[in-house]
This record gives structure tokens, C-alpha cells and sequence, in this order.
């Protein structure tokens, strides 16, 4: 992988140093939900940890996926920075490595040169795919041959090279809450349950997708009902938690569509967030091919795919 740092871009001269802090940051924040058995329990703060990690995940879906990676609807500078910081506040990394994994991913899906495949015949497997793909040291840095595109624009080169300060920034909000008394008993029980609970949420279903959307383990009820080369599988209930990457056959088989969820039952709550935020004037030039939507009429597929 091209690793040569565009004019513009900075980051610590040590790859060591820099995988290093990586890896720890991003293992640590595996065990974070563990403080919830050192805090008080409230169930008004379990709830909003539940819909922060819903919020969490449609930035990641929306912003990470089917924004940042395949630019499958428009918007203007000011809500693209939004979005940015949105996904970011995920702790998945940034945008700029995000995007140039997942256009990794889809050029070579479930083969021995995809970032996240979690079938074994393929040099993966499921904790690799789960977890052990995001430190591994081919994928350590971004390839920024394939980001050309969001380099562009000097906030998302900035928010791309820095995203954990975004998610110091939002931890710190879910702490400030606390120690000034307006939410909880305290900094740490909100910092617990207001940003380590919804963060660890996000991530798990994110890492699902990567393995279970695979068909490692194939959950009962998967399902494939698009010709593509690789693994990709439908699922309802995991295309619900997911805010519809779990429709992950559709996705593949159409990659550029900004709504995923196309048969009845395949709810994709990511595309009517895009929808709202049409509605709203932030967003434009929603990509659904045509085919897509034939596709999700009759239930039939043409020879092309877009």
C-alpha cells in the first residue's frame, strides 16, 4: 500500500510510535462498557445510551459508509463537515482511513487483498474481522490514492487526521454533564453511560456487519438474493440495528445506492435519515439506480449494476 503523506497532511514520524497508540486506544476502548458496574444505575440513562448509540450509528452508516465512501448523495460544505464530525464521534477511526478501507473492501470483497474478509480460505476469519483488521499493520494507515477526493477539502484532511479529538471532545461533554450536575450523580456515571456505553454499541454492531453480513457465523434467516463474487449476505434484524448495512447483499450489488433497504420488511432507518435531511435542504442528488428500484418493485434484477 501507498503510504506517501499528500502535501498538506501531518502525523507523527514514528510508525511504530503511531501503530502503537493506535492499537492501545482502540483495545482499550473494547473494555470501557465495564464501567458500568462502577457507577449507579438509572434507567434514563440506559435508555439514552441506547438512542446515542442508535445516533452513533446511522453518523457511521450515513456519514463513514454511504457519504465519506461512496458518495451516494450530495451535500453542502457546511453539513458535509457536520457529518464528518458526526461519524467521527464514533471512535472508527477517521474519515479519510474509513473511506479508504471500505473502497478497499468493495475492490477486493472476500478475496486475500480485502482489509476485513472473515472467511478463512481468504486469510481472514471472524476475529480478525471482528476486531484484529483495524490494528493489523498492512491496514495501519490510510491509502490515500483512493481518498483523492476528500482531500480536497482542508476540514475533512483536518478532522480525518485528528477524529479522536472529536470523540475527547464528545467524552468530555458526557462527563461536563455530570460533574456540573445537570444529567446523573456524577462525571463518571455520565461519562459511563453517555459515552462509553453508546461508543461500545456502535462498535459492536459495526463489527457484526463485517463478519455476520459475511456469513461467519451465517445467522438463521440470511439470505442472498443478488448474483455478486463474494459472501454478502441480507439480513432483517441485523439490517435493522445496523440502520440498514446490514442489507449487505443489496449494498454489494449495488454499491452506489444511497438506500439499501429495497424488498418490503428491509427497513433502512440510514435512507430515511437522508430523506429527512432532503426535506431539510442539507441534502441532494440522492443516487438510488433505477435497477435498485425495479429490483425492490418486482423483486426481478437486469444484467447491470450501478
Amino acid at each position: 500500500m501507498d503510504e506517501t503523506l499528500p502535501q498538506g497532511l501531518w502525523r507523527l514520524p514514528w510508525p511504530r510510535l503511531r501503530r502503537a497508540l493506535t492499537v492501545a486506544a482502540l483495545h482499550l476502548h473494547q473494555f470501557l462498557w465495564l464501567g458500568v458496574f462502577l457507577v449507579p444505575f438509572q434507567l434514563g440513562l440506559l435508555l439514552a445510551a441506547l438512542v446515542l448509540g442508535m445516533v452513533l450509528v446511522i453518523g457511521v452508516e450515513m456519514g463513514h459508509h454511504r457519504y465519506f465512501s461512496h458518495r451516494s448523495f450530495r451535500v453542502g460544505r457546511g453539513f458535509q463537515c457536520v457529518i464528518a464530525l458526526w461519524a467521527s464521534a464514533s471512535f472508527e477511526r477517521g474519515i479519510l482511513w474509513w473511506a479508504s478501507m471500505h473502497r478497499l473492501h468493495h475492490r477486493h470483497s472476500d478475496t486475500p487483498l480485502d482489509p476485513h474478509t472473515p472467511l478463512r480460505r481468504a486469510g481472514g476469519g471472524f476475529l480478525h474481522a471482528y476486531l484484529r483488521w483495524a490494528v493489523h499493520p498492512r491496514n495501519a494507515e490510510p491509502d490515500y490514492r483512493l481518498v483523492k477526493d476528500l482531500l480536497a477539502y482542508p476540514e475533512l484532511r483536518f478532522i480525518g487526521q485528528f477524529p479522536y479529538l472529536v470523540s475527547a471532545a464528545y467524552a468530555g461533554l458526557a462527563w461536563g454533564l455530570g460533574a456540573a450536575g445537570w444529567v446523573g450523580s456524577s462525571g463518571l456515571q455520565t461519562w459511563v453511560w453517555l459515552y462509553a456505553m453508546p461508543v461500545t454499541l456502535c462498535q459492536q454492531i459495526i463489527s457484526a456487519q463485517a463478519t455476520l453480513a459475511h456469513g461467519v457465523p451465517r445467522l438463521p434467516g440470511s439470505y442472498q438474493p443478488l448474483p455478486c463474487k463474494d459472501a454478502s449476505l441480507n439480513h432483517r434484524w441485523l439490517g435493522l440495528i445496523s440502520t440498514g448495512g446490514g442489507f449487505h447483499n443489496n449494498h454489494h450489488h449495488f454499491p452506489s445506492s444511497a438506500r439499501l433497504g429495497l424488498r418490503p420488511g428491509e427497513w433502512d432507518i440510514s435512507y430515511g435519515a437522508i430523506l429527512l435531511f432532503k426535506r431539510l435542504g442539507l441534502v441532494h442528488s440522492i443516487n438510488v439506480p433505477q435497477r435498485a428500484l425495479d429490483y425492490g418493485r418486482t423483486g426481478r434484477i437486469g444484467t447491470d449494476r450501478s
